[in-house]
């Protein structure tokens, strides 16, 4: 099995937008491949990468079709290519499934992505015995890792550990209001926040009409953005994360809107500053900034790359017992025509005396001399 993969770490966005296919213009694409030079194609295709594993050695062919989809010029995807090669490729597919290839290491995402792209292959007969040996052995080798480490558990984006953040600063049930609810980070807040059981959800908003749907669909109760202040008596967490280029919130207002004496956590993401920082001087609010959780990603991602590790070494021993498996089912019919035709075991000592490193050929002799001990009991 080879992989061509375009993927962020070489291509910017513009380059892998160009790549974008929906689900039926892959299925098109892979089906034109099996027919025109290639039995075996699995596609995969994300924001971040465009991926293509196939049998043989069709590289010029892979990168063509690719150019054509993209409407590249000739040679211009040249430079944002990845190329894996064999084991390279088995590695590079099993490291991908358990989320070390992504840009959050240990997300989840990317394993259900490639379980559809593999479903999407096999409907369309373009997976055999031997992908479908790759494939699965990869799925089940990131389920073992997800399972036997912390690497999918820690989280580094701003946006959970804040959602995490409010949702542990009571051992009660916590209501949390976003302000800038529609925004990229707000809206990753937002959702994170609602996948908390004991957190009801509140949000702001600039343009009713517009984001009602949207509030519809979360679950969430959405007020107006003027109303902020009238709120924030009745929230234990309140989380602003505009483009504002000044204060959402300012320290007389909260001074005066709060009634009753709790604790409170206020979170800003926002930069500049939506939250003027005074607040923290107001009895029972704590403030926490976007560096704050910058700081705590940075301390996550380190201790993900240590597990990493450890995820690796597991790859390691799967891919290793695979690639074992794959040599042995394509050497079958050879071991046959050996039994058949009654070679002579001498002989093909000597012959892998004389082809195989010392390593290598004492493992062979050990390995025959236990299969010999264990007949003779």
């Amino acid at each position: 099995m080879n992989c061509t993969s375009i993927n962020y770490k070489l291509a910017p966005q513009k380059i892998r937008s160009q790549l974008a296919l929906s689900k039926s213009e892959q299925v098109k694409l892979i089906e034109k491949i099996k027919s025109s030079f290639t039995n075996e194609c699995v596609m995969l295709c994300t924001c971040n990468r465009t991926e293509i594993y196939f049998e043989g050695e069709y590289w010029e062919e892979i990168s063509h079709v690719l150019s054509k989809i993209g409407n590249f010029e000739e040679n211009e995807l040249g430079p944002y290519v990845m190329r894996f090669c064999g084991h390279q490729a088995i590695e590079h597919l099993f490291s991908l499934a358990a989320g070390l290839d992504s840009m959050v290491i240990g997300e989840d995402e990317i394993l259900r992505q490639l379980k559809e792209a593999y479903e999407n292959a096999n409907e369309c007969g373009c997976v055999s015995s031997q992908f479908n040996m790759i494939f699965q052995t990869a799925f089940a080798c990131a389920k073992k890792i997800k399972t036997s480490t912390s690497l999918s558990t820690i989280p580094v984006s701003i946006a959970t550990l804040a959602a995490n953040a409010a949702a542990k600063f009571t051992n009660t049930a916590v209501n949390a209001l976003v302000i800038g609810a529609t925004g990229k980070i707000g809206l990753s807040t937002l959702k994170n926040l609602i996948a908390h059981k004991n957190v009801t959800a509140y949000a702001t908003t600039r343009s009713r009409n517009r984001d009602i749907e949207l509030a519809k669909e979360l679950g969430v109760k959405l007020y107006d953005f003027s109303d902020r202040y009238k709120l924030i008596d009745k929230m234990d967490c309140v989380i602003s994360a505009t483009n504002a280029p000044h204060y959402t919130l300012n320290y007389n207002e909260i001074d005066n809107a709060i009634k009753e004496e709790k604790s409170r956590l206020f979170i800003d993401l926002a930069v500049p500053p939506d939250i003027d920082s005074h607040v923290k001087t107001i009895e029972g609010v704590k403030l926490l900034t976007i560096d704050d959780f910058k700081n705590m990603a940075e301390q996550n991602n380190k201790r993900k790359e240590k597990i990493a590790l450890s995820a690796k070494e597991i790859i390691h021993l799967k891919t290793n017992e695979l690639e074992k498996e794959l040599a042995y089912h394509s050497f079958q019919p050879t071991l046959n025509q050996i039994c058949e035709r009654q070679i002579d075991a001498r002989k093909l000592i000597i012959t892998l005396k004389s082809s195989l490193e010392f390593s290598q050929f004492d493992a062979v002799l050990t390995a025959l001399s236990k299969l010999l001990e264990e007949q003779n009991k």
